[in-house]
C-alpha cells in the first residue's frame, strides 16, 4: 500500500533501473503488484524539501492531478524540475494505481515505457502522463481544460498534437484560439468533429498544418488569439470561428 503523506522523492540511477524492470515485467504479465515498495525504497531514491507532502489521493481528470501537484511540484529546490527523469519517474511509480490502475481481475494495462519513465530527451519526454500535463499547465493556463479532460491514465489526442507542434504549443495566443474553438464548458469535453486527421476541415490536426503554413509569414508566439482567429480561412474553419467569436463576446 502507497504510504500516506509521503514527503516528495527522486528516483536515483538504480531507482529507475528498478522501475523500468518493473514496468516490463507488468508488461509481460509476470507481476500485476503495485511498485509500492519501490517508493519508499531509500537505496531507490532521496527525499527533496521536507514538507513537501503528497499523499495518495484519486483524481477524475487529468486536470484534477495536475491542480494537486503543480504547487507542490514548483516549491521544490531543484533545478530543471520541469524535466528531471528521476522525479517524475518517482511521482508516476507513487501514483501509478492512478495513472495505470487495475481492472477488475487486478490486471495492468501498461502502454509504452515513456507513459511513466520519464526522460530527457524531449521528445519523449511528452509521453510521460504526469510532467507533460503538468507541463502544458504551467505554460498555458487558465487554457487547460482540452488538453487536460480526460482521467490521468489517458493522454489526450489534443495534448498530444499540440506538444508535437511547435506552432501550437510555444504560441500562448494559439492555445487560446483553440480552447474558444474547440471546448465545450457545456459538456466538459470537445465539441464533436474537433479531431479527425490533418484532411478534415476544422480539425485541430488540420489547424497544425495550417499554422505550419502560417510560420513561414507570421510571428505566431507573438499574436494574440484574436489575431490567429481572424488569419484562419473561414471556409475550413468557419464553424468554429462562429463558436470562438460567441465565447469572445461572452467573456
Amino acid at each position: 500500500m502507497t504510504p500516506p503523506f509521503t514527503t516528495i522523492r527522486q528516483f536515483n540511477d538504480a531507482g529507475l533501473r528498478a522501475f523500468l524492470d518493473y514496468l516490463r515485467r507488468v508488461k509481460e504479465g509476470d507481476t500485476q503488484r503495485s511498485p509500492d515498495f519501490l517508493v519508499d525504497d531509500q537505496k531507490l531514491s532521496s527525499a527533496l524539501n521536507p514538507g513537501q507532502w503528497i499523499d495518495p489521493r484519486s483524481f477524475d481528470t487529468a486536470l484534477d492531478m495536475v491542480e494537486y501537484l503543480y504547487p507542490r511540484v514548483m516549491a521544490l529546490s531543484l533545478p530543471n524540475k520541469l524535466y528531471d527523469p528521476g522525479l517524475w519517474s518517482w511521482l508516476a511509480a507513487y501514483y501509478f494505481d492512478v495513472i495505470c490502475p487495475p481492472d477488475k481481475h487486478d490486471r495492468r494495462r501498461v502502454g509504452e515505457l515513456e507513459s511513466y519513465i520519464a526522460t530527457g530527451d524531449s521528445r519523449k519526454s511528452n509521453r510521460h502522463l504526469i510532467s507533460a500535463a503538468i507541463r502544458f499547465y504551467h505554460y498555458h493556463r487558465p487554457h487547460n481544460q482540452l488538453a487536460l479532460y480526460l482521467s490521468p491514465g489517458r493522454r489526450s489526442e489534443y495534448l498530444r498534437v499540440i506538444q508535437e507542434s511547435p506552432q501550437l504549443f510555444t504560441s500562448p495566443g494559439l492555445i487560446e484560439a483553440i480552447h474558444r474553438m474547440y471546448w465545450n464548458p457545456e459538456t466538459g469535453a470537445p465539441y464533436r468533429g474537433t479531431l479527425g486527421d490533418s484532411n478534415r476541415s476544422g480539425s485541430i490536426k488540420r489547424l497544425s498544418v495550417v499554422m505550419n503554413q502560417f510560420a513561414v509569414n507570421y510571428d505566431l508566439q507573438g499574436m494574440s488569439a484574436d489575431q490567429i482567429l481572424e488569419l484562419l480561412p473561414k471556409k475550413e474553419f468557419g464553424r468554429w470561428l462562429e463558436i470562438a467569436e460567441a465565447v469572445r463576446t461572452e467573456v
